[in-house]
């Protein structure tokens, strides 16, 4: 139980920011709720998690933990990312923690694919 284990809780929400030396945000991580769990090492975030990583990829989850010891993110909870170029969807995500490498087990996505190529892809399966 949440309310047993040494804890700080945010219930109005919680937001961090990486910036640059102007105060421009780099990166982001946004929740409804957050709980940080002081034996652990370990942050809950819950609620419309929203993560903005370096690379520009933005993450949607209904809930993330990121354990600090570790340096590992997870979910449980469907999550979506986007980028540029693609779209992809899941469950069981386990990434990084700046997201710069992220795993899915059960996932789907879409992805932007030129016609170049497609008809690359094509002319490597036709026998010579």
């Amino acid at each position: 139980d949440q309310g047993e284990e040494a804890h700080w809780f945010f219930p109005k929400g919680f937001r961090a920011e990486k910036i640059d030396t102007l105060k421009h945000p780099l990166a982001t991580l946004i929740a409804d709720t957050a709980y940080y769990y002081t034996n652990k090492s370990s942050w809950l975030f819950i609620g419309h998690v929203k993560v903005k990583n370096l690379a520009g990829d933005s993450f949607f989850a209904k809930s993330l933990t990121w354990n600090s010891e570790s340096r590992m993110v997870s979910s449980e909870d469907s999550v979506t990312v986007v980028s540029p170029d693609r779209t992809l969807s899941g469950t069981s995500f386990r990434a990084t923690q700046d997201f710069s490498q992220y795993l899915f087990l059960n996932n789907r996505g879409e992805a932007n694919i030129s016609e170049e190529e497609l008809e690359a892809d094509k002319s490597e399966e036709s026998p010579n």
